[in-house]
């Protein structure tokens, strides 16, 4: 049974919206459990969100159909709404990398929330690690990502999400000049993310191993994904 079969079924009762809204609710906890919620998911972030080095695994579906996101959604019934990108970063600066920040998409796409939208992943750090220690980039530091991060958990809240609603996916592996660097803004996740109660989900305890030093393998895109599934509340 399905939550955008309800208008239908009950279009031309009484039934307000107050009640509309609180079966449609119970709709969706039914679904949820059958993981067929139909409800919208965001993913926002950089290469690895995009799926990159994911495969086909020798069949004729392109990257894309293989990478966590969409295999997290296809587990839980979501509709995938990817915004991932090579090279993007969610610091905003002068200059800024391959533009637009997270910063900027928080204020231009993320949507008010309906009944149709369930969450906004959100994965950065990678690229803005790099930059860290980019002489090119010395607006960037450690101080601006958490202001910023916090900037960017504020104005989702502005479109009427909540902060349980936001989840930041963290603690990809990486073995590269700026992995310290990173590790720095983990930890800058965790105690912005926390601190506004939103869904802080790590995957640095996984096994994979990422071929070019940075970006999971399809074994890698598997095993995240079925992690994520197993901490989202």
């Amino acid at each position: 049974f399905s939550e955008s079969n309800v208008s239908t079924i009950f279009a031309g009762t009484t039934m307000d919206a107050t009640k509309h809204l609180a079966l449609k609710n119970r709709l969706y906890a039914f679904n949820k459990g059958m993981k067929r919620t139909q409800r919208n998911a965001y993913f926002f972030g950089d290469s690895i969100t995009d799926g990159s080095n994911a495969t086909s695994n020798g069949g004729p579906y392109p990257y894309v159909l293989n990478r966590w996101t969409k295999l997290l959604s296809d587990s839980l019934g979501f509709n995938e709404i990817n915004y991932g990108l090579a090279g993007r970063v969610l610091i905003e600066s002068t200059p800024t990398p391959y533009p637009p920040s997270m910063v900027v998409n928080s204020t231009t796409v993320i949507p008010t929330k309906t009944i149709d939208d369930d969450y906004i992943f959100i994965a950065y750090g990678v690229n803005d690690a790099r930059y860290l220690i980019d002489d090119g980039y010395t607006n960037y530091t450690t101080v601006l990502f958490t202001s910023q991060l916090q900037d960017v958990i504020d104005n989702i809240l502005a479109q009427g999400w909540s902060a349980g609603d936001i989840v930041f996916v963290t603690g990809y592996k990486t073995s590269s000049t700026f992995t310290a660097q990173y590790g720095n803004l983990v930890t800058a996740t965790h105690t912005v993310g926390n601190a506004n109660g939103c869904q802080v989900i790590d995957v640095s305890g996984l096994s994979y191993v990422p071929g070019d030093n940075i970006h999971p393998d399809q074994d890698g895109h598997t095993e995240i994904a079925a992690y994520i599934e197993t901490q989202l509340i």
